[in-house]
């Protein structure tokens, strides 16, 4: 996994705790910021084929981290989960 995968993991993480809603490419960019929604897209894309989140189509904040992603996330040091 790459540090932006990373970074954008922990971030979905963190938005979730912190909101009853996932968050959008948008605050994604903002938040980390990142300085295209295309770059956002393809962390996400690569994180969905990894297993670590799921998207539905079509659907905005439907992120959600799957278990996988989880267990990843329980492993990192500075993370809670």
């Amino acid at each position: 996994m790459t540090p932006r995968q990373t970074e954008i993991l922990k971030f979905v993480n963190n938005f979730l705790q912190q909101n009853i809603h996932s968050p959008t490419y948008q605050e994604i960019r903002a938040g980390l910021k990142i300085n295209s929604l295309t770059s956002v897209a393809q962390g996400c894309k690569a994180l969905e084929r990894r297993g670590l989140i799921t998207k539905e189509k079509n659907q905005h904040r439907s992120i959600d981290i799957t278990e996988k992603g989880i267990v990843k996330l329980s492993r990192s040091n500075d993370i809670k989960v």
